[in-house]
């Protein structure tokens, strides 16, 4: 019986000898070489978006073992080319460190690289999804931190995103690849409103009573994108007047406003100029534009100027005004209708 034991002991002492040697064989079969892939992921995104992802982050991958990550070589040139970024020295440890830094960093990288200031290979993120509103983008892409940028869009503006697809090192000691990275990207739709006011830009109403060569006053509020993909895309506002409004000379001025407050000083108050539209007829038409590093601080843009009804208004007759912002594929529009009977105005949402 002794022996038996023993023997048995030694079968088992065997078959565990055997399991470890697998095991070492197995993780030895499937140790990272750095060439390996997996999936990035984007969620939050509408239907029919084109959503691209750009590899800035290499994994510096040898030996069986992360020895560092760097930036990608045309992003790094891109970087020290930049004159007074405080991250244009920044290595990635020292990027990953400063918030601030790194979210002004994405933004401004997305600019470079869909004005082509950065030349980086565009992956296609593909969806199956037909949401209207809510979709997951994916590709599939080697080791590295990716920046995805989604344009082509017409209900919100995206804020860039980075995903990561980076090996991680157990308690073992081994590196190991997850199989896939996700993110969700951040967006905002863009609002606009127009009211009719007093002179002094109190009293927001959605309708009026005026008679003509009355001068009505009109403000437009518009939402500034936050962080938004494509820095060099321009804002722009157009307004479309009935040829029964005259546009009161000098009175445009266009303020910032943050919270709840308006700035007391305009940051533009270049004259506007009206030409007889070609997209509506019976009206003209005027467009102003701006940079993003013009509007960045502000929170909303608030437009206001002023216009008399005059002799060429048919009564019964609404006399639209229409304001619309746009950004990329991005618009929207809202209106307030000027009537001739002892003027009415009413407000109707775009």
């Amino acid at each position: 019986e002794v022996l038996k034991g023993v023997n048995s002991m030694k079968k088992l002492t065997a078959v565990l000898l055997a399991i470890a040697l697998l095991c070492t064989l197995a993780v030895s079969a499937l140790a990272l070489t750095g060439t390996e892939k997996g999936t990035i992921t984007v969620t939050g995104i509408e239907a029919d978006a084109d959503v691209n992802a750009y590899k800035i982050i290499d994994v510096n991958f040898a030996g069986g073992t992360v020895k560092g990550y760097t930036w990608d070589t045309a992003v790094a040139d891109w970087m020290a080319a930049q004159t007074t970024a405080t991250w244009k020295s920044y290595t990635v440890k020292e990027m990953a460190a400063d918030a601030a830094a790194y979210a002004n960093f994405c933004s401004a990288l997305s600019s470079a690289i869909s004005s082509g200031q950065v030349s980086l290979q565009a992956i296609p993120m593909t969806t199956a999804g037909t949401d209207p509103d809510n979709n997951s983008y994916s590709a599939t892409v080697g080791m590295g931190q990716y920046l995805v940028i989604v344009t082509g869009v017409s209900q919100y503006v995206y804020q860039p995103c980075t995903i990561n697809l980076v090996p991680t090192q157990d308690s073992s000691g081994a590196w190991t690849l997850a199989d896939s990275g996700k993110a969700h990207t951040k967006r905002k739709a863009i609002d606009i409103k127009k009211t009719i006011t007093d002179s002094d830009g109190t009293d927001a109403r959605d309708e009026d009573t005026a008679g003509v060569g009355d001068t009505v006053y009109f403000e437009i509020t518009i939402d500034v994108p936050v962080n938004p993909a494509d820095t060099e895309t321009l804002l722009t506002y157009t307004d479309y007047m009935s040829s029964g409004l005259t546009y009161t000379e000098g009175s445009y001025a266009a303020y910032g406003k943050t919270g709840t407050t308006v700035s007391d000083t305009a940051f533009d108050t270049t004259e506007l100029t009206w030409t007889d539209s070609t997209e509506r007829e019976g009206c003209n038409q005027t467009e102003r534009s701006w940079s993003y590093s013009a509007i960045r601080d502000y929170d909303q843009i608030v437009i206001r100027y002023s216009a008399a009804l005059n002799s060429g208004a048919v009564v019964g007759t609404p006399e639209p005004n229409t304001a619309k912002v746009t950004y990329d594929e991005f618009h929207k529009e809202d209106t307030v209708k000027v009537y001739t009977y002892g003027l009415k105005i009413l407000k109707k949402d775009g």
